[in-house]
């Protein structure tokens, strides 16, 4: 038994997946529009060429809504870093201001609403008249799907945020929770909803207006980059706190559990390897909630012999060994 747990680590050198050049992509927005607070969730401004974040004079509240198609990265990437770019073009009044970056819950539309020719002309701090499907205040898809809560349905943790003052380009990111979005939109694009800005809140003359997807200087308008892989060495360096442990019981002849433990909600996989690096069962492959899991391996189809199992999360990869012993 020695011998074998010695062979382990040329063995799971052997069979590690293989640690891919790092590919970056940059995005620009597919969507954005701007949140005007309103009863009756009758302003947005879907097409025009700025989005807002914070307070008006009067203080009225504006939120900013953006997202990002994904398409271009592979289903199987490992997301490395992730950050927004976005040009802030005018401030109500000067001064730092901070604007968080919250992950949406629901999905949200554009519609054909345009503030650009709206008093005074080229602002669009005041939006226009919604029209079928602008997100808005109340409204997720003007005028028939509503938010949950007015002002957009978020996630309350923060995902990231920039400390914003003078024009000119700002930058949320890279976070970890703005690679885990990244990595669950990945791993499950039905949920990509993007990014609601929030600036603050708490009194009059602190919004800040940012540049569109649609704004005519391409370069001012909003990116996403991102920094994957396609594979992750078992050698990467995993958190403590994402923790995988023995099965037991080890040796076994029938069936044995394995038990590990998220920090966080994530997507993981836990796949058996056989000596030669074949894969030979797929135990996980799908989000878990965070906390404590067992999952069971059965040694249906294995013969006797040693074998790893290797834990795959957002955060990286993991590989312990078991022994069947028939």
């Amino acid at each position: 038994m020695q011998y074998h747990r010695f062979a382990l680590i040329a063995f799971v050198a052997a069979t590690a997946l293989p640690l891919q050049a790092q590919e970056q992509v940059t995005l620009v927005a597919v969507k954005d529009n701007t949140l005007y607070e309103s009863s009756s969730g009758a302003f947005s401004n879907a097409l025009g060429d700025h989005i807002f974040a914070g307070t008006t004079n009067g203080g009225a509240i504006r939120r900013g809504v953006i997202a990002f198609d994904l398409s271009a990265i592979p289903s199987d990437a490992h997301i490395e870093s992730a950050s927004l770019r976005l040009n802030m073009s005018r401030a109500i009044i000067s001064g730092a201001e901070t604007i968080v970056l919250h992950r949406l819950l629901a999905d949200w539309g554009e519609g054909t609403s345009d503030a650009r020719n709206e008093p005074p002309a080229g602002e669009e701090g005041g939006g226009t008249s919604s029209t079928t499907g602008d997100a808005t205040w109340i409204h997720r898809f003007f005028s028939t799907e509503t938010w949950q809560h007015a002002g957009g349905d978020f996630e309350a943790p923060s995902s990231a945020s920039a400390v914003v003052n003078a024009n000119g380009n700002y930058t949320w990111g890279s976070t970890e929770s703005m690679v885990a979005d990244v990595q669950g939109w990945v791993n499950d694009p039905q949920t990509n909803f993007g990014w609601i800005l929030i600036g603050a809140e708490a009194a009059g003359g602190t919004a800040k207006r940012f540049d569109s997807r649609e704004n005519p200087t391409t370069a001012n308008r909003p990116t996403l980059q991102i920094t994957y892989s396609t594979g992750v060495a078992v050698e990467k360096i995993v958190s403590p706190a994402l923790m995988l442990g023995n099965n037991y019981p080890d040796p076994f002849r029938s069936t044995s559990v394995v038990p590990f433990e998220l920090d966080a909600p994530a997507h993981v996989q836990i796949q058996v390897y056989d000596v030669l690096g074949r894969t030979v069962k797929t135990l996980v492959d799908r989000t878990l909630s965070a906390g404590p899991h067992e999952v069971e391996i059965s040694s249906v189809g294995m013969t006797s012999g040693l074998y790893a199992y290797c834990y795959q999360s957002y955060a990286g990869r993991q590989c312990r060994t078991m022994v069947v012993s028939r």
